[in-house]
Protein backbone atom coordinates (compact mmCIF):
# COMPACT_ATOMS: atom_id res chain seq x y z
CA UNK A 1 0.00 0.00 0.00
CA UNK A 2 1.32 3.46 -1.03
CA UNK A 3 2.70 5.42 1.72
CA UNK A 4 -0.10 7.88 3.34
CA UNK A 5 -3.04 5.33 1.58
CA UNK A 6 -5.43 3.32 3.44
CA UNK A 7 -6.66 1.33 0.43
CA UNK A 8 -5.56 -1.09 -2.17
CA UNK A 9 -7.04 -2.21 -4.92
CA UNK A 10 -7.14 -5.49 -6.33
CA UNK A 11 -8.48 -8.68 -6.41
CA UNK A 12 -7.26 -12.39 -4.32
CA UNK A 13 -7.96 -15.33 -2.40
CA UNK A 14 -11.17 -13.65 -1.10
CA UNK A 15 -12.17 -12.46 -4.62
CA UNK A 16 -12.91 -8.69 -2.78
CA UNK A 17 -12.42 -5.35 -5.19
CA UNK A 18 -10.68 -3.06 -2.28
CA UNK A 19 -8.90 -4.28 0.82
CA UNK A 20 -9.46 -1.35 3.66
CA UNK A 21 -6.75 -2.42 6.09
CA UNK A 22 -3.92 -4.91 5.92
CA UNK A 23 -5.18 -7.34 8.10
CA UNK A 24 -7.69 -8.70 5.64
CA UNK A 25 -5.04 -9.71 3.42
CA UNK A 26 -5.28 -13.11 6.03
CA UNK A 27 -7.63 -15.24 5.84
CA UNK A 28 -8.40 -17.99 8.27
CA UNK A 29 -8.68 -20.85 6.17
CA UNK A 30 -9.23 -25.06 6.98
CA UNK A 31 -6.76 -26.98 4.88
CA UNK A 32 -7.41 -30.63 5.15
CA UNK A 33 -4.64 -32.90 5.43
CA UNK A 34 -5.56 -37.05 5.11
CA UNK A 35 -3.26 -40.25 6.36
CA UNK A 36 -2.44 -43.45 6.25
CA UNK A 37 -1.14 -45.11 8.10
CA UNK A 38 -0.54 -42.19 10.73
CA UNK A 39 1.96 -39.94 9.13
CA UNK A 40 1.80 -40.83 5.75
CA UNK A 41 0.25 -38.32 3.86
CA UNK A 42 -2.31 -39.50 0.88
CA UNK A 43 -2.79 -37.56 -2.35
CA UNK A 44 -5.96 -35.97 -3.49
CA UNK A 45 -7.40 -38.05 -5.84
CA UNK A 46 -3.67 -40.19 -7.05
CA UNK A 47 -3.41 -41.95 -3.51
CA UNK A 48 -4.29 -45.63 -2.48
CA UNK A 49 -4.84 -47.70 0.03
CA UNK A 50 -3.98 -51.46 0.03
CA UNK A 51 -6.03 -53.85 2.26
CA UNK A 52 -3.77 -56.86 0.76
CA UNK A 53 -5.79 -59.97 0.78
CA UNK A 54 -8.17 -61.01 2.97
CA UNK A 55 -10.26 -64.52 3.11
CA UNK A 56 -13.35 -64.39 1.87
CA UNK A 57 -16.11 -64.84 4.43
CA UNK A 58 -14.04 -65.18 7.18
CA UNK A 59 -11.84 -61.85 7.68
CA UNK A 60 -12.15 -58.76 7.80
CA UNK A 61 -8.93 -55.97 7.27
CA UNK A 62 -9.61 -52.40 8.48
CA UNK A 63 -7.19 -49.62 8.28
CA UNK A 64 -7.60 -46.31 10.74
CA UNK A 65 -7.59 -43.04 8.33
CA UNK A 66 -6.34 -39.70 10.34
CA UNK A 67 -7.87 -36.86 8.71
CA UNK A 68 -5.75 -33.29 10.12
CA UNK A 69 -6.42 -29.49 9.79
CA UNK A 70 -3.31 -27.81 8.86
CA UNK A 71 -5.19 -24.29 8.49
CA UNK A 72 -6.29 -21.70 10.74
CA UNK A 73 -9.67 -22.14 10.64
CA UNK A 74 -12.06 -24.99 11.89
CA UNK A 75 -12.80 -27.92 9.12
CA UNK A 76 -15.53 -29.05 8.86
CA UNK A 77 -16.15 -33.05 7.69
CA UNK A 78 -19.77 -33.46 6.50
CA UNK A 79 -19.61 -36.81 5.41
CA UNK A 80 -17.74 -39.42 4.70
CA UNK A 81 -18.67 -42.03 1.46
CA UNK A 82 -18.27 -44.93 -0.40
CA UNK A 83 -18.18 -45.49 -4.07
CA UNK A 84 -17.01 -47.09 -7.55
CA UNK A 85 -17.01 -50.47 -8.58
CA UNK A 86 -17.29 -52.56 -4.91
CA UNK A 87 -18.79 -50.00 -2.46
CA UNK A 88 -20.24 -52.57 -0.49
CA UNK A 89 -16.98 -54.32 0.24
CA UNK A 90 -15.78 -51.59 2.26
CA UNK A 91 -17.58 -49.52 5.42
CA UNK A 92 -16.72 -46.96 7.57
CA UNK A 93 -16.51 -46.42 11.45
CA UNK A 94 -15.76 -44.86 14.47
CA UNK A 95 -16.41 -41.28 13.64
CA UNK A 96 -19.88 -38.98 14.47
CA UNK A 97 -20.51 -36.98 11.43
CA UNK A 98 -20.97 -33.97 10.56
CA UNK A 99 -17.72 -33.25 12.63
CA UNK A 100 -15.27 -30.36 13.50
CA UNK A 101 -11.46 -30.49 13.15
CA UNK A 102 -10.16 -27.28 15.04
CA UNK A 103 -6.98 -26.17 13.87
CA UNK A 104 -3.95 -28.14 14.51
CA UNK A 105 -6.05 -30.84 15.65
CA UNK A 106 -7.01 -34.28 14.08
CA UNK A 107 -9.61 -37.26 14.38
CA UNK A 108 -9.59 -40.66 12.94
CA UNK A 109 -12.45 -43.31 11.43
CA UNK A 110 -12.01 -46.90 9.90
CA UNK A 111 -12.70 -48.79 7.12
CA UNK A 112 -13.15 -52.26 6.58
CA UNK A 113 -12.17 -54.30 4.43
CA UNK A 114 -14.92 -57.54 3.66
CA UNK A 115 -14.59 -58.74 0.18
CA UNK A 116 -17.76 -60.25 -1.35
CA UNK A 117 -15.70 -62.57 -3.65
CA UNK A 118 -12.30 -63.78 -4.65
CA UNK A 119 -11.09 -61.02 -7.09
CA UNK A 120 -9.44 -57.62 -6.87
CA UNK A 121 -12.46 -55.31 -5.26
CA UNK A 122 -11.79 -51.41 -5.50
CA UNK A 123 -13.81 -48.42 -4.19
CA UNK A 124 -13.29 -44.89 -3.79
CA UNK A 125 -13.22 -42.84 -0.40
CA UNK A 126 -14.91 -39.55 -0.95
CA UNK A 127 -14.37 -36.87 2.46
CA UNK A 128 -16.76 -33.93 1.80
CA UNK A 129 -15.60 -30.88 3.48
CA UNK A 130 -15.20 -27.01 3.84
CA UNK A 131 -11.52 -27.05 2.07
CA UNK A 132 -12.47 -25.24 -0.64
CA UNK A 133 -9.08 -26.53 -2.42
CA UNK A 134 -9.94 -30.18 -1.68
CA UNK A 135 -13.66 -31.01 -1.29
CA UNK A 136 -14.04 -33.56 -1.88
CA UNK A 137 -11.03 -35.69 -0.95
CA UNK A 138 -10.72 -38.60 -3.01
CA UNK A 139 -8.88 -41.71 -1.63
CA UNK A 140 -8.67 -45.28 -4.12
CA UNK A 141 -9.60 -48.21 -2.02
CA UNK A 142 -8.38 -51.88 -3.23
CA UNK A 143 -8.28 -55.61 -1.71
CA UNK A 144 -8.27 -58.85 -3.02
CA UNK A 145 -10.51 -61.17 -1.92
CA UNK A 146 -9.04 -64.88 -1.90
CA UNK A 147 -9.99 -68.26 -0.97
CA UNK A 148 -7.87 -70.85 1.04
CA UNK A 149 -7.40 -74.17 -0.54
CA UNK A 150 -8.55 -76.39 2.35
CA UNK A 151 -5.96 -78.80 3.35
CA UNK A 152 -6.10 -82.16 1.62
CA UNK A 153 -7.99 -84.26 3.42
CA UNK A 154 -7.56 -88.30 3.18
CA UNK A 155 -9.48 -91.12 5.24
CA UNK A 156 -9.18 -94.52 5.31
CA UNK A 157 -11.35 -95.40 8.50
CA UNK A 158 -15.02 -96.50 8.37
CA UNK A 159 -17.14 -96.21 11.08
CA UNK A 160 -18.71 -98.57 13.10
CA UNK A 161 -22.01 -98.87 10.97
CA UNK A 162 -19.61 -99.26 7.39
CA UNK A 163 -20.00 -95.59 6.66
CA UNK A 164 -17.33 -92.91 6.85
CA UNK A 165 -18.23 -89.62 8.49
CA UNK A 166 -15.82 -86.73 7.31
CA UNK A 167 -15.35 -83.71 9.13
CA UNK A 168 -13.51 -80.53 7.97
CA UNK A 169 -12.96 -76.83 7.81
CA UNK A 170 -12.71 -74.53 5.12
CA UNK A 171 -13.58 -70.65 5.31
CA UNK A 172 -17.11 -69.46 6.04
CA UNK A 173 -19.32 -69.70 2.58
CA UNK A 174 -16.31 -70.94 0.48
CA UNK A 175 -16.96 -73.63 -2.21
CA UNK A 176 -15.96 -77.12 -1.79
CA UNK A 177 -15.83 -79.80 -3.40
CA UNK A 178 -15.41 -83.90 -2.05
CA UNK A 179 -13.52 -86.79 -3.88
CA UNK A 180 -12.93 -90.01 -3.31
CA UNK A 181 -11.17 -93.16 -4.77
CA UNK A 182 -10.03 -96.71 -3.48
CA UNK A 183 -7.10 -96.36 -4.19
CA UNK A 184 -4.41 -93.34 -2.84
CA UNK A 185 -2.16 -93.69 -5.96
CA UNK A 186 -5.23 -93.06 -9.03
CA UNK A 187 -4.57 -89.74 -10.49
CA UNK A 188 -6.58 -87.47 -9.69
CA UNK A 189 -8.74 -86.30 -12.46
CA UNK A 190 -9.84 -89.65 -11.95
CA UNK A 191 -11.36 -89.14 -8.51
CA UNK A 192 -14.85 -89.22 -8.00
CA UNK A 193 -17.09 -86.45 -6.47
CA UNK A 194 -18.94 -87.25 -3.60
CA UNK A 195 -20.19 -84.23 -2.39
CA UNK A 196 -19.98 -80.54 -2.85
CA UNK A 197 -21.65 -77.32 -1.60
CA UNK A 198 -20.85 -74.00 0.54
CA UNK A 199 -19.85 -73.93 3.65
CA UNK A 200 -22.21 -72.21 5.68
CA UNK A 201 -21.16 -73.28 9.04
CA UNK A 202 -17.84 -74.66 10.37
CA UNK A 203 -16.97 -78.03 10.57
CA UNK A 204 -18.68 -79.46 7.70
CA UNK A 205 -19.77 -83.08 8.83
CA UNK A 206 -20.21 -85.58 5.38
CA UNK A 207 -21.66 -89.33 6.26
CA UNK A 208 -20.25 -91.50 2.90
CA UNK A 209 -22.90 -94.08 3.05
CA UNK A 210 -21.81 -96.37 0.76
CA UNK A 211 -20.01 -99.83 2.04
CA UNK A 212 -16.44 -99.63 1.16
CA UNK A 213 -13.73 -101.51 3.55
CA UNK A 214 -11.27 -98.46 2.62
CA UNK A 215 -11.49 -95.91 0.91
CA UNK A 216 -9.60 -91.96 0.49
CA UNK A 217 -10.99 -88.45 0.58
CA UNK A 218 -9.86 -85.22 -0.52
CA UNK A 219 -11.02 -82.02 0.23
CA UNK A 220 -10.67 -79.16 -2.57
CA UNK A 221 -11.84 -75.94 -3.93
CA UNK A 222 -13.39 -75.27 -7.24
Amino acid sequence: IPAGETRASGTGLNNVATVNVFSDLFVSLPLIRVQQPAGGTLVNGSATVDFGSVIVGANTVAKTFVVTNAGSASLTVSSISISGANPGDFSVSGIALPGTVNAAGSTTFQIAFTPAINTTRTATLQITNNDATASPFFVNLTGQGSVVVPTAFTGSSPSATNRFNLSFTVGTNQSYRVLASDRVDTPMSNWTQTAAGIAVTNPVILVDTNNFKQRFYRVVSP
